[in-house]
């Protein structure tokens, strides 16, 4: 967990992202899976050299691609913080806010996670489900999958969430 000794001074008039003194479970934290701020989700601060990106899995921290070689052959470890599908760099897009999910995510139900479309269970909201348009299966099938291919962005009732993220059923 990242606690800071000396509170980083933002250059922005709002504080969208939990500060040292949160409560345990906050601090740290961004995204949809952490717990909202003031009816919003939470942010990184974008002038902490050491906590201005969000990983995909909702904490802040600054890790970038860690490279490392194997037998002289060069290998890619994980992506953490800065550069990761889903991630956010906050010292680059301060004014970024996420929109509430159309989709459905680990933490609603993650039994239904990749299902879209009219026959899909609908979301907490009542909503259809739609996919969500920054990850790599952006597209919903006819069969009511989230996935990328023709059979699932180019077929007769598919619908691309990333050429189209405003479609509604």
């Amino acid at each position: 967990m990242l606690i800071l000794k000396e509170p980083i001074k933002p250059t922005q008039k709002e504080i969208t992202w939990y500060t040292a003194d949160a409560g345990d479970g906050k601090r740290g934290r961004c995204g949809r899976t952490a717990p909202q701020l003031n009816g919003q989700y939470p942010t990184c601060n974008p002038d902490d050299p050491a906590a201005h990106c969000c990983s995909n899995g909702g904490f802040c921290g600054n890790s970038k691609v860690r490279m490392f070689q194997v037998n002289q052959v060069r290998v890619f470890a994980m992506q953490e913080h800065c550069e990761c599908q889903g991630c956010i760099d906050f010292s680059k897009q301060k004014d970024f806010r996420w929109k509430p999910a159309e989709w459905w995510t680990f933490t609603d139900n993650s039994t239904n996670i990749g299902r879209c479309g009219p026959d899909a269970p609908r979301l907490l909201t009542g909503k259809i489900p739609k996919c969500d348009p920054e990850s790599q299966s952006a597209c919903c099938s006819q069969a009511g999958y989230c996935g990328t291919g023709d059979a699932y962005c180019k077929c007769l009732g598919c619908v691309d969430f990333k050429a189209n993220p405003s479609y509604e059923y």
